[in-house]
């Protein structure tokens, strides 16, 4: 099976200028021959949006292909998994001090602040 992907440059623009660039790569949904559905993901840079294709390419190839859609992961249950690892390595006070789980406090998407509650 192989992938037919693309990548669309977007420019947004005010008064005639162009304020953001972004990237749309697409590929076709494997999940759904036929029916002409696509998968797509935005990008700032076009080298990442390629990276991407890429790596879904590689995915679908290797039998291992994931549906970025319904790939998400709660941070609760990241942070929950990566404190499972601490009695294997202990850490550092200094990292215990500074993690998710102890401060309550993380960055989540776009920069903003959000509160981490067990």
């Amino acid at each position: 099976m192989s992938i037919t992907g693309s990548i669309k440059k977007r420019e947004y623009k005010r008064d005639g200028k162009v304020i953001r660039t972004r990237y749309r790569a697409r590929y076709l949904d494997p999940a759904k021959p036929g029916a002409n559905a696509k998968i797509e993901q935005t990008f700032r840079r076009e080298a990442d949006a390629k990276e991407w294709l890429v790596h879904q390419a590689a995915t679908i190839q290797e039998g291992t292909h994931i549906d970025p859609r319904e790939a998400t992961t709660p941070l609760r249950k990241v942070v929950e998994d990566w404190r499972g690892t601490w009695d294997r390595r202990p850490l550092a006070a200094k990292t215990q001090a500074g993690s998710p789980a102890s401060s309550r406090n993380t960055s989540c998407p776009g920069g903003a602040m959000c509160r981490w509650e067990p």
